[in-house]
């Protein structure tokens, strides 16, 4: 689950669709976590971690 704008979204992509406002995103590509200094997207953290 992701928050935004005071919801919780299912997925990363609704939920960058709703913060962007627009259908045209991959919120897998748009969001991005720091571990150990080294930030990655979800996809690249989804795809290391399979």
């Amino acid at each position: 689950m992701i928050s935004v704008l005071g919801r919780s979204w299912g997925t990363p992509t609704t939920a960058a669709r709703a913060a962007v406002g627009t259908d045209d995103v991959d919120g897998w590509d748009i969001w991005c976590l720091t571990i150990a200094g080294v930030e990655q997207s979800l996809a690249e953290f989804r795809d290391a971690h399979e």
